[in-house]
């Protein structure tokens, strides 16, 4: 078949167009949109080998018979594979090595952000939400909060952490609080409450005379055992006491 070009799919085709509009265009952007960049180069190629299968060989006369004085066999040395500048090809080689670039400076960025996260101190444990319904003893801890208008209807628990029970609740104002319970000891140990957009951080800080508490057993007097709201989970932190020298 010797035509001068190739029968393409007209979808493709416009879809192409508007790729290589935004690659090779005066608002070239697409640089900053890896799939679309891979898109690109998947449609080059497909371009590049639909021309190939309808290009005539330049053996071939106008029938698709060998011209004449065409050779039977190979040169012995090929010719050098040379690709016109602006050809098909080369621009899906052009995007294909672009959008490596890509691939690779993401790829180093997630390491960068890696080893800048290795150092970061971590939260010992972090408590997810239970949905159990508030108990007698929680109610009647809560309602010594009554100063910080907390709404015991909205009371939500936590996994529990060295023993001790962790709610959040709302107040009538809407700022988000967290209570601390012992159960052991029956005490509501911290009440914090904050509005929306602040940080919810409740602090227990263990002193000589409260060290017989259940939470505080293996720790040196002076820790501080802190709990700050993050999302739907609370975060519990342990900062032990340094003895007096």
């Amino acid at each position: 078949m010797a035509t001068g070009s190739a029968p393409t799919d007209p979808e493709l085709d416009a879809e192409l167009a508007a790729l290589r509009s935004r690659a090779y265009g005066a608002d070239a952007d697409i640089d900053r949109d890896p799939a679309a960049l891979s898109r690109l180069a998947e449609l080059e190629e497909w371009h590049a080998a639909v021309l190939s299968r309808h290009e005539p060989s330049s053996e071939e006369g106008p029938g698709g018979e060998p011209a004449a004085g065409a050779l039977a066999v190979a040169p012995e040395t090929p010719e050098p594979d040379i690709v016109p500048e602006g050809s098909a090809r080369t621009r899906a080689q052009r995007l294909a090595s672009l959008a490596l670039k890509v691939v690779v400076v993401v790829a180093a960025g997630v390491v960068i952000v890696g080893l800048a996260t290795i150092g970061e101190p971590r939260p010992d444990a972090v408590l997810q939400p239970l949905g159990t319904p508030p108990d007698e003893q929680t109610l009647r801890l809560a309602d010594n909060a009554r100063s910080m208008l907390v709404d015991e209807s909205t009371l939500e628990d936590f996994e529990p952490f060295l023993g001790l029970r962790v709610w959040r609740a709302e107040t009538l104002y809407g700022s988000t609080c967290l209570l601390v319970i012992e159960p052991s000891t029956d005490e509501l140990l911290a009440t914090a409450c904050a509005p929306p957009g602040a940080g919810v951080i409740a602090d227990i800080y263990d002193v000589p005379l409260r060290s017989t508490d259940d939470w505080h057993e293996g720790q040196p007097i002076g820790t501080v055992a802190r709990f700050v709201l993050e999302g739907d989970a609370v975060e519990a932190w342990i900062y032990h006491g340094v003895p007096p020298g």
